[in-house]
């Protein structure tokens, strides 16, 4: 059950995304979502630099959290 709440709470976040979310991918990449497709979010990881991720490689919402 407690797996099941888990990945129920991971999907949810996951599905809640919007363009200009500040987040952070599984391998340690911050970055602003500057587009969302249907599987995957294109990031911008500095000025006019963009990189395509999959929606499962977003783990953590850093919106709230001030970066240097």
């Amino acid at each position: 059950r407690p797996q099941m709440k888990r990945k129920k709470e991971i999907r949810k976040f996951r599905e809640s995304h919007s363009k200009g979310d500040k987040v952070l991918t599984t391998v340690g990449i911050y970055g602003k979502i500057t587009e969302i497709k249907e599987t995957t979010v294109i990031l911008e990881v500095a000025k006019d630099v963009n990189i395509t991720v999959d929606k499962a490689g977003i783990i953590k919402d850093m919106s709230d959290v001030q970066q240097r």
